[in-house]
C-alpha cells in the first residue's frame, strides 16, 4: 500500500516483484541459475554432445569454483584472527564450547533422523542390485580409531605452510612378502597391508583453524603492543570480502555452467532415478525433517525468534552452495549474509561459521548413516540394535574427519568396513550422489547459519560487557562517526558513532546504556573499518505466561511422540521378524517336514521340501521345456526353505512371490540325483548376486518338482531374438543392432560367478547359454547345477551312468578323453558360451557329429571365429581352448581382462554401434 493525494493506494503485485527484484537482483539470477542450468542440462542431454563440448560448458563453472576455493585459505586465516584479536580470551573460549557443544548436538539429531527414517521406510531391496553392473571399489582397511587420529594429527600441523596444501591421512599400503616353503621347494608370495601414515593433497582447515585461533588468542592478550597486527588482518580481512562481493556477480554463469556440466557427465540418469527413487527420497526426506523440523525448532527453543529470517537472509549463500556443491566455496558468502543481512556480530560471524565449514556436517552424517543401512538392506542383513548404534556413532565421527573427501565415499567405506558390511555397493550410491551431495551442502551451510546467530543471541551481551572493562577489545580505529538513523521497520534502530573529537569512551558508554535499557534487546555490536554500529532491538510486549508453557508442551510433546514412534517402528519390526522365523523353523506340513536347519543335512529324503499346499503350479502359463522337463509358471506362499540356509531371513523376493517350477517328464532314480546335486550345489554357495537360487521343491503326483528363481529369459533365447530381429528388419550391417557394450557386462557377470563356484571347490560341467538366465535388467546369473559337484567326482567318468547326461559340444577335451573335471574344463565350456554369444546362438562345433567330436578335437579342430567378435576377445577364446590345462586362463584371470575391456569401451559412446573387430 501507498499513500496518493490524501489516499491509500495498493500497489500491483507486479510492481511489487519488479522492486523486488531489482533490489535482489543478485539473489534472483543466482535462484534463477539453478533452473537454467537444470534445463540446459536435460536439453543437451537429449542430444549427443561431444567430450570437448562438456569440457568447454564445464569450463567457467572450473574457474568460478577455483577462485571461490582460493579465498577460502585467506579468509579463515584473516577472519578467526580479527575476531578473536578483539575478544576476551575468557569469552572466546566460552564461545568456543558453546559452538561444538551446539554443532554436536545438531550431529548427532541429524545421525538419528536418518537411521528412523531408513528403517522406517526401508529403501533397500535386493531386486535394485539386479539393474546395475555393480563396479569394484577400491577396499580400505582404515579404523574409526584411525580416522579419529586422523582429526588429531590434523589439527596439529607440524608446518603451517604444509597445511595450505596437505593433510595427514592414514593408508594402507599393499605389502609383498616372499615366504620360501621348504617341503615343495618354491618360493611363494604372500600379501597384506602396511599402514602408513601419509601427506595427501588437500587443504587441512582443522590445522589452520587451530593455528588461527591460537595467533588470534595470544594478540588478544598483547593487547596494545599487538594493535598494528590487529589492523593489518582487520584490512585484510575487509580486502578479501571486497574480492568475494565482486566474485558473486560471476556466480550466476558459474552455477548454469557447473550444474548443466555435471548432469552432461551422468550416464543412464533415467534408469539411476527409476531404480534409486526411494532410497533419493529417504535421504530428501531426512535432509528435509532435519532442516524444517529439527534446526528450527532448536532455534526457536534457544533463541525465540523466527526460523524464517534465517531463510531468508541466507538465500544467496544457500543457492551458491547448492549450485557449487561445496560448503567451503559457500564460507565467503555465508559470512556476508550473516554481517550484513542478520547484523550479526563480525567477531562471532567469522569464528562460529569457519569452525562450523570444518566440524558441522548434520547433511554427510545423515547421508552416511542413511547410505549404510540401505546398503546392509540390499543385502538382506538385518542389523543389531549394537550395529546401528555403532553405524550412528561412527557417522558422526566420520563426518567431522573426512569431510573434504568427495561423495563421502571413504567415510562410507570405513563404516562398512567396521560393521562388516560388502564395500563394493557403493557404486550404486554414487550414481545418484550429484543430487544429493548438492542438497546436504545447502543443509550444512543452513546449520551453521542458525548455530552462528543462536550463539549471538548468547554471547552478544558478555561481549560488550568484556568492551566496557577492556577499552581495546573495540578501540582499533581512531575515526568515528556519530549518526542516528530509523530504519524502516519501526522496531529497529541503527546508531552509528564517529568523526567526534570528543571523548571515544563517553561515547561508547552512552551507547551500551541505550544497550542495556530495559526497554531494549541487543541484537549485535558490529564494528567496522571506519566506524561502529551498535544494532539493537526493541523488546516486544511479553507474551502471556500461560501462551508460553503452551507452546512448550506443545513443542515438547511433538519431540516425545517422533521418538516414540521411531523407536517403536525399530522394536516392532524387529520382533516381527523374530517371530516369523522362529514359527516358519517349527513349521510341519502333512507332506513331509520342512528341512529349514543347517543340522539337517542327512535325512531319509530329500531337503528343502514345500508342502503342496504352499505352491500354484499354472500348467496354461509354459515358460520352456527341454528333452525331460517342462518349466511353468507358478506361486510360492511364504518363505523359500533356501532362505534359512543361506540367512536370507527378509528377502522379500523370495516369499510370497511369482516362481518358475520344473517339472519333469519321469523321475527316476537319475532325476533324484541330480536334485540332490543340486541342493548339495546351493548349501556350499549359499548366495551370490550372480548364481539363480534353488528356492526348494514340492511333491506332485510323486514327482519331485524344482522351484526355481523366475527369471526373464536366458541367454541363448535372448541372442536367438538378436539374430531373428535382424532378419526380420532385412539389414545388411548387422553389427549395428547388436549390444556389444550389454555383452562385455553379462560376461563379466559370468565370470565373477564362475570364479565364485571354483573358490568353493566346485564344477559346473554344464555351462552353457541356455543355463545362464537373464532377469528383467539382463543381469546375468548362472543355473542348471545338476552336475555340479566337488572335483574328483568319480560320478562323471566315461563308464558312469552321470556321463551321458552331459553335452558333448560343450565339454572340454581332457573330459571327453578320461573324465577329467576342473576348473580349466569349466574355463573350455565357458569359451563356448562366448561362440554362442557372438555367433548368435549356433552350435558350437555344430558341423561336426557327437560321436566325431572328440576325434576332431584331437586333431586340434576348434570353432571358427564367429563374425560379430573381436580379435581380441577371439584371442581369449582360443587360449581356453588350448589343449594342455595349465596353459588356460583361470577365471579370476578371465574376470579382470573382461573388465578391463568393459571399463575402456567405457570411454567411447559410440561403441554400441562400431565394429569391434
Amino acid at each position: 500500500m501507498c499513500r496518493r493525494r490524501g489516499y491509500l493506494v495498493r500497489i500491483p503485485k507486479w510492481r511489487q516483484v519488479k522492486k523486488f527484484c531489482r533490489k535482489n537482483l543478485l539473489l534472483t539470477m543466482t535462484i534463477l541459475s539453478v533452473f537454467v542450468g537444470l534445463t540446459l542440462g536435460f536439453l543437451l542431454r537429449s542430444v549427443q554432445v561431444s567430450h570437448e563440448t562438456v569440457v568447454l560448458i564445464n569450463f567457467p563453472g572450473e574457474i568460478f569454483m577455483q577462485i571461490l576455493k582460493l579465498m577460502i585459505l585467506p579468509l579463515i586465516f584473516a577472519s578467526l584472527i580479527s575476531a578473536l584479536a578483539q575478544m576476551d580470551p575468557k569469552e572466546s573460549g566460552q564461545m568456543g564450547l558453546l559452538t561444538i557443544g551446539y554443532y554436536t548436538t545438531t550431529t548427532v539429531l541429524s545421525t538419528i533422523t536418518g537411521v528412523i527414517l531408513v528403517i522406517l521406510i526401508h529403501p533397500g531391496d535386493p531386486t535394485i542390485k539386479q539393474d546395475f553392473q555393480i563396479h569394484q571399489i577400491e577396499h580400505t582397511n582404515v579404523s574409526p580409531l584411525d580416522t579419529f587420529l586422523d582429526v588429531i594429527r590434523n589439527m596439529f600441523p607440524e608446518n603451517v605452510i604444509q597445511a595450505a596444501f596437505k593433510r595427514v591421512q592414514t593408508v594402507y599400503i599393499p605389502k609383498k612378502e616372499k615366504i620360501y616353503n621348504v617341503t615343495a621347494n618354491i618360493n611363494q608370495t604372500a600379501r597384506g597391508f602396511k599402514k602408513e601414515i601419509k601427506y595427501v593433497p588437500g587443504l587441512n582447515i582443522l590445522g589452520i583453524i587451530m593455528f588461527s585461533t591460537g595467533f588470534g588468542i595470544i594478540v588478544s592478550q598483547l593487547q596494545e603492543r599487538a594493535r598494528i597486527v590487529v589492523e593489518f588482518f582487520i584490512i585484510f580481512e575487509a580486502v578479501i570480502m571486497k574480492l568475494v562481493e565482486i566474485l558473486m556477480w560471476f556466480a550466476p554463469l558459474g552455477i548454469i555452467c557447473l550444474i548443466a556440466g555435471n548432469l552432461l557427465e551422468l550416464d543412464d540418469l533415467s534408469d539411476t532415478a527409476a531404480v534409486l527413487f526411494m532410497y533419493v527420497i529417504t535421504v530428501i526426506g531426512g535432509l528435509a525433517v532435519h532442516t524444517c523440523v529439527t534446526m528450527p525448532l532448536l532455534y526457536f527453543i534457544f533463541t525465540r525468534k523466527s526460523p524464517m529470517r534465517i531463510v531468508r537472509g541466507m538465500a544467496q549463500a544457500l543457492v551458491t552452495a547448492f549450485g557449487t556443491a561445496s560448503g567451503g566455496a559457500a564460507l565467503p558468502i555465508s559470512m556476508q549474509c550473516m554481517e550484513d543481512n542478520l547484523n550479526v556480530d563480525r567477531r562471532i560471524a567469522r569464528f562460529v561459521l569457519p569452525l562450523g565449514s570444518t566440524i558441522n556436517m548434520d547433511g554427510n552424517a545423515l547421508y552416511e548413516a542413511v547410505a549404510v543401512i540401505f546398503i546392509a538392506q540390499l543385502n538382506n542383513i538385518t542389523l543389531t540394535i549394537a550395529e546401528v548404534i555403532t553405524i550412528s556413532f561412527i557417522a558422526t565421527i566420520a563426518s567431522l574427519g573426512l569431510n573434504s573427501v568427495p561423495a563421502g565415499l571413504v567415510s562410507i567405506l570405513v563404516i562398512l568396513n567396521t560393521v562388516g558390511l560388502p564395500a563394493k555397493d557403493v557404486s550404486l550410491i554414487i550414481t545418484v550422489d550429484w543430487l544429493l551431495d548438492r542438497i546436504r551442502t545447502a543443509v550444512n551451510v543452513l546449520g551453521d547459519a542458525f548455530a552462528t546467530d543462536t550463539i549471538s543471541c548468547y554471547m552478544q551481551r558478555k561481549l560488550i560487557i568484556a568492551d566496557e572493562e577492556n577499552p581495546f577489545y573495540q578501540d582499533v580505529h581512531d575515526e568515528i562517526e556519530l549518526e542516528a538513523i530509523k530504519t524502516p521497520t519501526p522496531t529497529y534502530l541503527n546508531i552509528y558513532l564517529g568523526n567526534i573529537t570528543e571523548d571515544l569512551w563517553m561515547l561508547r558508554s552512552i551507547a551500551h546504556q541505550l544497550v542495556q535499557d530495559p526497554t531494549c534487546n541487543m541484537g549485535s555490536l558490529d564494528m567496522k573499518q571506519n566506524f561502529i554500529r551498535v544494532h539493537f532491538r526493541v523488546k516486544e510486549k511479553e507474551s502471556q505466561p500461560m501462551s508460553t508453557a503452551l507452546n512448550q508442551f506443545i513443542i515438547i510433546v511433538v519431540l516425545c511422540t517422533m521418538s516414540v514412534i521411531g523407536v517403536g517402528s525399530f522394536f516392532y519390526r524387529t520382533i516381527k521378524r523374530k517371530l516369523e522365523e522362529s514359527a516358519d523353523s517349527e513349521e510341519e506340513y502333512k507332506g513331509g517336514k520342512v528341512y529349514l536347519t543347517k543340522e539337517d543335512t542327512k535325512t531319509d529324503c530329500l531337503p528343502w521340501e514345500v508342502h503342496i499346499d504352499r505352491v500354484t503350479i499354472n500348467y496354461e502359463f509354459p515358460l520352456g521345456e527341454g528333452s525331460s522337463f517342462v518349466i511353468y509358471l507358478g506361486k510360492l506362499k511364504g518363505k523359500a526353505p533356501v532362505m534359512q540356509w543361506i540367512n536370507l531371513g527378509e528377502m522379500k523376493q523370495f516369499q510370497d512371490c511369482a516362481v518358475a517350477i520344473r517339472v519333469p517328464r519321469r523321475f527316476d532314480e537319475d532325476e533324484e540325483q541330480q536334485l540332490l546335486r543340486e541342493i548339495n550345489a546351493m548349501k556350499i554357495l549359499k548366495h551370490h548376486d550372480y548364481i539363480a537360487n534353488l528356492l526348494g521343491w514340492v511333491n506332485k503326483n510323486n514327482f519331485a518338482c524344482t522351484i526355481l528363481e523366475l527369471t526373464h529369459t536366458n541367454l541363448l533365447k535372448y541372442v536367438t531374438q538378436l539374430k531373428d530381429g535382424i532378419k526380420m528388419c532385412d539389414i545388411e550391417n548387422s553389427m549395428c543392432m547388436l549390444p556389444f557394450k550389454q555383452y562385455l557386462k553379462m560376461i563379466v557377470q559370468i565370470t565373477d560367478a564362475m570364479q565364485y563356484i571354483a573358490s568353493k571347490g566346485l564344477v559346473h560341467r554344464d555351462l552353457a547359454a541356455r543355463n545362464v538366465l537373464l532377469t528383467t535388467g539382463l543381469r546375468a546369473k548362472i543355473s542348471g547345477f545338476n552336475f555340479c559337484s566337488l572335483v574328483g567326482d568319480e560320478n562323471f567318468e566315461p563308464s558312469k551312468p552321470g556321463f551321458r547326461h552331459l553335452p558333448l559340444h560343450w565339454m572340454a577335451i581332457e573330459a571327453m578323453g578320461q573324465g577329467t573335471f576342473c576348473e580349466s574344463s569349466d574355463v573350455w565350456s565357458f569359451s563356448m558360451v562366448l561362440y554362442e554369444i557372438y555367433s548368435l546362438g549356433e552350435v558350437p562345433m555344430s558341423h561336426v557329429k557327437e560321436s566325431g567330436i572328440f576325434k576332431a578335437l584331437k586333431k586340434g579342430d576348434r570353432p571358427l571365429r564367429p563374425d560379430h567378435v573381436s580379435e581380441e576377445i577371439y584371442e581369449i577364446m582360443t587360449r581356453c581352448w588350448h589343449r594342455y590345462v595349465e596353459r588356460r586362463p583361470n577365471f579370476a584371470e578371465l574376470h579382470s581382462q573382461f573388465q578391463y575391456i568393459l571399463e575402456r569401451q567405457y570411454d567411447n559412446p559410440a561403441f554400441e554401434f562400431e565394429n569391434p573387430s
